[in-house]
């Protein structure tokens, strides 16, 4: 699914609605983002109110410019004003800020490191702030995830958007038609990054307790995301196979 919406924005402007959605689907499934960390519920322009937190704090609920910081491997700062004139391979590290969270953690911080693969996490970053600050300057008071739409209105992002989006790759994806399969569609929305990231570190070997704290959950609820992944099966397959080849009296 992120590969569809890679090619989609391939010919759109670099600050499209489908460019800044590839680049925010990619660190949202390293983060296990929830929706409203980083995006509004109803479509608005950056002259509207954007949503603030459900405890009462009344703060901006998505993330902020603030919230970004660039670092080199030894965790050095890069100024947000220096790091957008600098090159991409000078970034080892950014660390994020979750000021406001679900799970009452208001505050905590991850790490995430830039890689060679396709989404780099570092690098979308990177460009997530560039985008900022040609639309909005250097802004410390309204949400970071933002757009230019088709009639040149910059736009905060938001479920109304993005939520289309998605299902749209989900069918592309899995053979869905729009229509004829619209109740199946349902399924997939603005939370679907946050289980996506989930059942990718399952799938990959992360124990529980990993996948608990770097996804930030207070309980192991998430075990109701996880699938029955082919890839899983397979491991489980051969797991039974090893144990009967090389020990026959385990069972």
């Amino acid at each position: 699914m992120w590969d569809f919406t890679y090619k989609l924005s391939l010919s759109e402007h670099p600050d499209s609605l489908q460019k800044a959605a590839c680049e925010w689907f990619g660190v949202g499934l390293h983060a296990g983002f929830r929706s409203g960390e980083w995006a509004q519920k109803t479509r608005r322009t950056i002259n509207q109110p954007f949503d603030i937190d459900d405890f009462g704090f009344g703060l901006c609920r998505a993330f902020l410019l603030g919230d970004i910081k660039f670092m080199t491997n030894s965790r050095r700062a890069i100024p947000l004003n220096e790091a957008i004139t600098m090159q991409p391979s000078l970034f080892q590290k950014v660390q994020l800020t979750f000021r406001i969270q679900k799970n009452l953690n208001h505050g905590e911080t991850r790490i995430f490191t830039t890689s060679s693969s396709r989404i780099n996490c570092v690098l979308f970053w990177l460009n997530i702030v560039k985008r900022f600050f040609r639309l909005c300057g250097e802004r410390y008071d309204i949400p970071l995830a933002v757009f230019k739409d088709a009639q040149g209105t910059v736009r905060y992002m938001s479920a109304a958007d993005l939520t289309p989006l998605i299902r749209l790759a989900a069918s592309k994806v899995y053979g869905l038609d729009l229509q004829k399969h619209k109740d199946e569609l349902q399924r997939w929305s603005m939370h679907s990054l946050r289980v996506g990231g989930c059942v990718i570190l399952f799938g990959m070997g992360f124990s529980p307790l990993q996948i608990q704290f770097l996804l930030r959950w207070k309980s192991w609820c998430f075990v109701d995301y996880l699938r029955n992944l082919q890839f899983m099966v397979k491991k489980q397959t051969q797991a039974i196979n090893d144990a009967l080849d090389k020990y026959p009296h385990f069972v």
